[in-house]
């Protein structure tokens, strides 16, 4: 995707201005993320707001040569070499491409980084925040669009954010620690909707599947969450948990009567011919149903996982658990 290899391309050259900005500053790692970049790094000194807007003006300049770079392909192991012949150690040691795997390179005057080669760019970016999760260890992100329009709209989203972002209202309701761990309280509620979710099938004659056991294609347990480019809420939605399949002996249900249950959500949908996206409140689109046909046989997923289905009623009920059950079994425990 062009947009991830420039979001990738810039996490890079936020990496080599922080480089030349800072003395002593070392260089951990660096990444594109669904809605921006991320760069970690070392560094002693204190840093705040003060700090984004000298990053950030120093970008805008940098920019203006980026494309300048030199491009260079080279063997993984020859990559790693010389990233530790430059001085960075750390970046060289968070790394996994292969020894003998090719990696893009480009060159900027003494410095070169893995990054992939961009020849033309103009992104409209923003630097979000600066964290200090450990002493001295620094977490940068940022949001890097295409047009202006796409980035604006982000960044209204982001400033309301504790009220749309699942993974957030869950830490709030305890059902989840900050750090990703789900609690008593989020297990047994995620419990509840699988349950919830069984019930459904089997009261339509349907019989549940748990892995591949040969009744699907593989591709039939393949996660494909995401419509769009722009998806925020990777913690809970962009979830590749494992669906819950079942399969109809009779071979004749419909993707109609598989999405009936989301008539109960606000949320926006989009249709093919087998699958139904269910849209977030920041504009991204998450595949939620599928239909699969094989040897004659119907199978059916209702949401990629249980955890995904929190996640949408979390969003919707801006994280008030009593409302979230109430919904559930309207969604799930209707008369047909």
């Amino acid at each position: 995707m062009k947009i991830q290899g420039e979001r990738d391309f810039f996490a890079a050259l936020t990496g080599l201005t922080l480089i030349n900005m800072f003395k002593g500053l070392l260089l951990v790692s660096y990444k594109a993320l669904p809605y921006g970049f991320q760069v970690e790094f070392v560094y002693k000194e204190k840093l705040d707001q003060t700090f984004l807007t000298l990053l950030e003006d120093a970008l805008i300049v940098n920019l203006r040569t980026a494309e300048e770079g030199y491009p260079m392909t080279m063997m993984g192991g020859n990559a790693l070499m010389l990233l530790e012949h430059q001085g960075h150690a750390l970046l060289a040691e968070s790394l996994s491409f292969g020894k003998k795997e090719l990696v893009e390179m480009v060159k900027w005057g003494d410095i070169a980084l893995p990054a992939p080669h961009i020849e033309s760019f103009s992104p409209q970016f923003k630097l979000l925040h600066i964290q200090e999760p450990k002493k001295g260890l620094w977490h940068l992100e940022g949001a890097l669009f295409t047009e202006k329009r796409y980035l604006k709209d982000f960044l209204k989203v982001y400033a309301n954010r504790k009220k749309s972002d699942p993974f957030y209202l869950a830490t709030v309701a305890g059902l989840v620690t900050v750090e990703g761990l789900w609690l008593p309280k989020g297990v047994a509620l995620l419990e509840s909707l699988r349950k919830k979710e069984e019930h459904f099938w089997e009261k339509r004659g349907f019989v549940k599947v748990y892995g591949c056991q040969g009744l699907f294609p593989d591709r039939a347990f393949s996660c494909t969450p995401v419509f769009d480019d722009r998806p925020f809420n990777k913690n809970i939605l962009y979830s590749d948990s494992p669906r819950l399949w079942a399969f109809d002996k009779k071979g004749k249900v419909t993707l109609k009567e598989v999405i009936s249950p989301f008539s109960f959500l606000k949320a926006a949908q989009k249709e093919t011919p087998n699958s139904l996206f269910l849209g977030d409140l920041l504009g991204s689109f998450y595949e939620t149903a599928r239909i699969i046909k094989s040897n004659g046989t119907v199978g059916a997923s209702l949401f990629a996982s249980p955890v995904q289905a929190l996640a949408f009623l979390l969003q919707e009920t801006e994280g008030h658990l009593e409302d979230l059950e109430s919904l559930a079994k309207e969604m799930f425990e209707f008369s047909s």
